[in-house]
């Protein structure tokens, strides 16, 4: 027998275990086989989740970038767009190609592709409107809100991807390590076959160390690629464990809390994320909190401010998500942030260019106030005058009769009042703007100065075939108030009414006692207002006509004064209409006083009872202005009075020297020496006689501290001009008596 020859127990033995050397090698390899495409199938799936994560943070980008380029149209912004959207069309492709070498949930990729596709289309359109619209087509745009939608639908189109995919990447690491168990049953098997097989098994468990290294090779290039990710992502990522302290800050989270990671790993999640309210200064909730008592993803308050480690504030925004394995339970959290101080800036440069537009319109707005309210002004006081400058002319002529030469002098006086009453307006609300308009309130009958007022009106109510009608109170109304001041106020109002008001027409003023006060209702079936009007009626200068089309006269100043007035009197003003064409309505309330009687005062005397009453009188008149001192002088003399005329402070006291005067009436603005100097020189002359010379200042200083400053400055008293005659004859006459 051949040494090498065996017999036929062996041979069958050696048969047996070369069969079964090569089944088990059979059985090996097979296992094997299936353990790298199981690897392969597990690499497959980490490809398409990267590629999946990539398209879902493309778009992203993309949709921030878009909307940023919308509101400051920075075309880095839109190179940034370009460069994201070409990032998830680049992850798609991924995608099918990787679906065309390997099956994928194709409804869920076909879902995400439609979904991702709309969101860029529809961001391409926000752009492209920025480009060619400007911002506010933009920004529309972005206000319906189908922006927003569209990147819901993308997001969840992703989500859904990624989950089908997560759960087959669990299934073909499932299949795997079974793979993997397989194959180290079957390397010790052939371990106990001894030495016929030890050959077979160290080549078989050869194969088996080369495959798991392979494989742990494999899991360290998922783990670099991982961390890789990690490291390069644009938002702060910080991880922690199950009780919150740091594990893992990437570079991006480092800057922007100011601690690297070596310093900050363990600590406490709040030692290192310092987040306070931006407006408060409260501190704001860790997301920590949240994560850990909801269990799931949460966002950061709005107005978060992170401080850094060295003080540094930057504000913040986005969320916290748990990190849980397949059974729910927490194995830590991860913190992602990003800081918005470009977007803050963006904001704020986007308010404060719209406070320049509102304040440049209001600008605009208050010019073109300024131009209507000088043309009004110019119109207002034209009329009048074109009206006196014509009857002048007329009488100039002299060829009027007694009938025609009385329309002329009522003309001019009639345009002369106006005159008066637009400059009294003006200096009023001079005033009111300067809080010197002069309310002086004591007791008063509301009820009886209502009455007198509307009275006053009527002529003027006929004359425009207007009915005006008034119902009273019943009885005395007793408010704290000033008569000549609320008389202004009511006459203001029945004044707007009739002029408003069409011939046919009604007026209305009601006076009633309601809870405590006292309630002025002045209504009429005239032109009405609008909403916009309304809000504005109160409003100084303010008119509903323009200044060339105008139905009535005016500056638009007396509902303001109004409104001033009423308010003095600690009372309320407003206005209400049913529309244009619908007549208005102005409330006027003021709270009643109770237990105290009314003021009254005497009333004045007839016109034509003055007439002789300075009969005898020696009145000095100074004024530098000779028109007004003539006419005045005149009308003195028609009294009665003696007067002498002086044109200076130096030619009264050559007067004054000449002879005595029972009374010196004189201006106060005068060229060189003025009426207080004139009154010191006054009170020396009377020194040196032994007597005293009642001086009376006649001026255009009509406020309350000019009259305060005349009496003050010793005169005996103060008539503003213009000049009623029949007030300064009163004066005058008290005067002489108190001296």
């Amino acid at each position: 027998m051949s040494r090498w020859s065996l017999g036929r127990g062996a041979t069958l033995s050696l048969l047996i275990a070369g069969v079964l050397i090569v089944s088990l090698a059979s059985l090996l390899l097979r296992e094997t086989r299936q353990l790298l495409e199981a690897h392969a199938w597990v690499r497959h799936t980490l490809e398409v989740l990267m590629a999946a994560q990539e398209v879902r943070t493309a778009l992203t980008t993309a949709e921030s970038v878009s909307r940023g380029y919308a509101l400051i149209g920075d075309e880095t912004l839109a190179h940034s767009y370009d460069e994201s959207a070409e990032r998830v069309r680049h992850g798609l492709a991924t995608l099918h190609t990787l679906a065309a070498e390997r099956a994928l949930p194709q409804q869920q990729l076909a879902q995400l592709e439609q979904a991702a596709s709309a969101k860029l289309a529809w961001s391409g359109d926000v752009i492209e409107l920025r480009r060619r619209g400007g911002e506010p087509a933009a920004v529309e745009k972005i206000q319906t809100g189908l922006g927003l939608g569209l990147m819901k639908q993308a997001l969840a189109a992703s989500r859904a991807f990624e989950d089908a995919e997560r759960a087959t990447l669990q299934e073909r690491i499932d299949a795997r390590e079974r793979q993997s168990r397989s194959l180290n049953a079957l390397a010790a098997a052939l371990g106990g076959l001894g030495v016929l097989m030890l050959g077979g098994a160290a080549y078989l468990l050869n194969r088996s160390f080369t495959s798991q290294a392979a494989a742990e090779r494999l899991a360290r290039l998922e783990a670099t690629r991982l961390q890789v990710t990690l490291q390069s992502c644009g938002d702060g990522l910080i991880a922690t464990d199950p009780v919150g302290q740091i594990v893992f800050m990437n570079p991006v989270a480092q800057a922007l809390t100011g601690w690297r990671q070596e310093d900050a790993r363990g600590l406490p999640l709040d030692h290192v994320f310092r987040i306070v309210n931006e407006f408060t200064r409260e501190t704001v909730e860790s997301p920590l909190g949240k994560v850990l008592r909801e269990g799931k993803v949460v966002g950061l308050a709005n107005h978060t401010t992170l401080i850094a480690r060295d003080g540094t504030e930057r504000p913040i925004d986005d969320s916290g998500a748990p990190i849980l394995d397949e059974q729910g339970e927490l194995h830590g959290m991860i913190l992602v942030f990003r800081d918005v101080s470009s977007r803050k800036l963006s904001e704020q440069a986007r308010e404060r260019l719209l406070r320049a537009e509102a304040e440049r319109d209001a600008s605009l707005a208050a010019n073109r106030a300024k131009d209507d309210f000088l043309a009004v002004l110019s119109h207002e006081l034209r009329n009048p005058l074109a009206a006196m400058l014509g009857w002048v002319e007329v009488l100039k002529s002299g060829a009027l009769g007694s009938a025609e030469l009385a329309r002329a002098i009522g003309a001019i006086e009639r345009s002369a009042l106006q005159q008066r009453r637009l400059v009294s307006d003006l200096l009023d609300v001079s005033r009111i703007i300067a809080d010197r308009l002069p309310i002086e309130r004591g007791p008063l009958d509301l009820d009886a100065l209502v009455a007198s007022s509307v009275a006053s009106h009527r002529s003027d109510a006929e004359a425009r075939g207007v009915l005006l009608s008034h119902t009273g109170a019943g009885g005395p109304l007793l408010v704290a108030g000033d008569p000549e001041r609320l008389d202004q106020v009511i006459g203001n109002l029945v004044s707007n009414a009739l002029k408003f008001t069409d011939p046919g027409g009604r007026v209305e003023v009601a006076l009633q006692r309601i809870d405590g006060r006292a309630r002025i209702h002045v209504s009429d079936t005239g032109i009405g207002m609008s909403r916009e009007q309304l809000d504005r009626i109160f409003d100084r200068f303010w008119q509903a006509a323009s200044s060339r089309v105008r139905r009535q006269e005016g500056l638009g100043l007396g509902l303001a004064i109004v409104q001033h007035i009423v308010n003095g009197h600690e009372g309320t003003v407003r206005a209400e209409s049913d529309g244009v064409g619908l007549g208005a309505r102005f409330i006027v309330e003021i709270p009643l006083e109770t237990g105290v009687a009314p003021r009254t005062s005497p009333p004045p005397p007839r016109a034509d009872a003055l007439e002789r009453t300075l009969a005898g009188v020696r009145v000095l008149l100074v004024d530098d202005e000779a028109e007004g001192r003539e006419a005045l002088a005149m009308l003195l003399t028609v009294r009665g009075a003696q007067v002498r005329e002086a044109d200076s402070a130096a030619a009264a006291m050559r007067e004054l020297a000449a002879g005595a005067f029972d009374i010196v009436v004189t201006d106060i603005a005068m060229p060189r020496q003025d009426g207080y100097a004139l009154l010191a020189q006054i009170r020396q002359l009377d020194k040196e006689r032994a007597r005293r010379t009642p001086a009376l200042a006649v001026t255009g200083f009509a406020t309350r501290e000019d009259r305060e400053a005349v009496l003050g400055a010793g005169f005996d008293g103060h008539v503003a001009k213009p000049v009623e005659v029949e007030a300064l004859v009163r004066r005058v006459l008290d005067v002489l008596r108190s001296g």
